[in-house]
């Protein structure tokens, strides 16, 4: 039979023989190289298998007795590209020598540091991809492997090996998200190598324009880079919204996963720049950002200070030095702490109108609280209004509150926001006309009437964000209260 003979076999052999023969050959007749002979040897190999598989019978089991022999392998899906089964030979030298680290390292190799065509023909020249069955398992194990790993990979070699697995189309059961999420992380490992910040800024700061993002882009990157050192860090964290920056800048590598960018930056630095640039929570890495610029302005305060001495000739001479110099010291101090203070209040008061001013949608705690606070705070301005005489700064006091309150959280909520600029600034007469009207009620008015006015002017602007807004908390109340509670499992 022609197919015997093209293995090189006799008439007649075995399905071991068959199996053993195809492997030898496939070592010189290689479908990179020789695809015409390639397809002569695999149609002769399927001819020669059936053959011997059918005069197996005849032959006699070829295994002891009381034993079941293994099943044929499955026949081959296309006789024009490769072989559709995987040869099971024990003695078959191609398969068997497979080893999966070399070839993933190697594939790793070549997709970090080759180009398309490069991928394309390493893939082609190893043996164990010619089989159709190994080279379909082989393209999702790699994919696994390279979601594990993240190694810098350009968006064009991922196509080449997606097109070599025909892993890039919607019929190839690989879903289209995770695909598209794993093309974008491993070209952004790619871009987090030094000499590529220039693309990484594109990536980070797609809004700014094109010559204002390769600069922050590397220096950013310089400063994670380099172990945490706390002087300067702090150093570096001094120029205004630089801590904002750098935590857009960390969260946006690798979409925050930080355990995979252990390789590339210092993971201490890191978190130390998702804590600093946390708004929403005070933390030690933020009070020390505050502290550091604190101590900055602090020391600016005092070099403007002695230098306007210095210009007007009123520094103290020798005799005097030491006073003056501690004199200075204790004032530098107050200024530092000073300035702390002032910067903690803010915070407290920023963080205090945040938490009444956020949408209803958003998590915030003691929400219950958080709606009725402005009513809570006007029924405590009437209620010190009922006390005596000096409970009246009290009571305008808590009035103030709830009426400022009232006004942010109306604002806010609603989307407006104050823009006085170019002839914009007219709107301002009448306004401080209305603060002149105030102040000369608030003088002549008790303290009890100008606290409840301030309370009623809160509550009243509650009402208004009350109405506007019920749609979102209105769900949220009637699931909480009591007796809607107690209908609900009766229905």
């Amino acid at each position: 039979m022609w197919a015997f003979a093209e293995l090189g076999l006799d008439a007649g052999a075995d399905v071991r023989a068959v199996k053993r023969a195809y492997a030898a050959r496939l070592k010189t007749t290689r479908p990179d190289t020789d695809p015409e002979g390639f397809q002569r040897l695999h149609a002769a190999y399927q001819a020669a298998l059936a053959a011997a598989q059918a005069d197996a019978p005849a032959r006699g089991p070829a295994t002891p007795p009381g034993v079941e022999p293994s099943p044929p392998p499955p026949p081959p899906t296309s006789s024009t590209d490769a072989p559709a089964e995987v040869i099971d030979d024990t003695d078959e030298p191609a398969l068997e020598a497979f080893d999966a680290d070399a070839f993933l390292a190697g594939c790793i190799e070549q997709l970090v540091r080759g180009e398309p065509g490069d991928v394309r023909r390493w893939l082609e020249a190893q043996p164990a991809l010619w089989s159709l069955q190994l080279k379909g398992q082989l393209g999702y194990w790699l994919l696994n492997q390279l979601h594990e790993r993240s190694p810098p990979v350009a968006e064009e070699n991922l196509d080449a090996l997606l097109a070599f697995f025909d892993l890039d189309h919607v019929l190839s059961g690989v879903d289209p998200d995770a695909l598209m999420h794993l093309r974008s992380r491993l070209g952004f490992r790619r871009d987090l190598q030094p000499g590529r910040e220039r693309a990484l800024g594109r990536r980070i700061f797609p809004g700014r324009p094109a010559h204002d993002r390769h600069a922050p882009a590397l220096r950013m990157m310089r400063q994670l880079r380099r172990p945490l050192r706390w002087a300067q860090v702090l150093a570096f964290a001094v120029p205004s919204r630089r801590s904002l920056e750098m935590r857009h800048m960390v969260l946006a590598l690798d979409d925050g996963d930080l355990d995979s960018l252990g390789d590339v930056i210092d993971l201490r630095q890191a978190r130390f720049w998702l804590a600093a640039g946390d708004a929403s929570r005070q933390s030690t890495p933020r009070r020390l950002v505050a502290l550091a610029r604190c101590l900055v302005a602090a020391a600016c305060m005092g070099a403007v200070s002695g230098l306007v001495h210095w210009l007007t000739g009123d520094l103290p001479g020798r005799a005097t030095l030491a006073p003056a110099a501690g004199f200075g010291a204790a004032t530098f101090g107050y200024a530092l702490v000073g300035l702390y203070v002032a910067w903690e209040a803010w915070v407290a008061v920023a963080g205090y109108f945040n938490w009444q001013s956020a949408a209803d949608d958003v998590p915030t705690p003691r929400p219950m609280l958080r709606l009725f606070w402005v009513p809570l705070l006007a029924a405590l301005a009437w209620l010190l209004s009922l006390l005596p005489a000096p409970h009246d700064a009290l009571a305008m006091s808590a009035g103030s509150l709830a009426a400022l309150t009232g006004l942010v959280r109306c604002f806010r909520r609603a989307g407006l926001r104050l823009n006085f600029r170019g002839w914009r600034l007219i709107l301002l007469i009448p306004f401080l006309k209305g603060l002149a009207g105030l102040a000369a009620i608030a003088i002549a008015a008790s303290g009890k009437a100008l606290g409840l006015g301030l309370a009623g002017t809160g509550l009243l602007l509650w009402s208004v964000d009350a109405w506007r807004q019920r749609a979102s908390w209105w769900p949220m109340l009637r699931v909480r209260l009591p007796w809607r509670a107690s209908a609900e499992p009766g229905r």
